[in-house]
């Protein structure tokens, strides 16, 4: 994250994330990965009145072959 008014906004966030996942079996040689996760900050990203954290929730998925 960036900001233009650094008197107002901090610099630095220590994150915490929360995740599952999971493989379904597509071929003999072949899975299919998905996997979701949540990330939220814990420290308040505003210096002034107010609260505002970073957070998001990702979602992932992906193919795996066994070589």
């Amino acid at each position: 994250m960036s900001s233009s008014n650094d008197a107002e906004t901090r610099n630095f966030d220590v994150m915490a994330g929360l995740g599952a996942g999971g493989r379904m079996r597509m071929t003999q040689t072949a899975d299919f990965l998905i996997e979701a996760t949540y990330n939220r900050g814990l420290i308040d990203a505003l210096r002034a009145n107010g609260s505002n954290y970073n957070q998001g929730l990702l979602f992932l998925g992906g193919v795996s072959f066994k070589l």
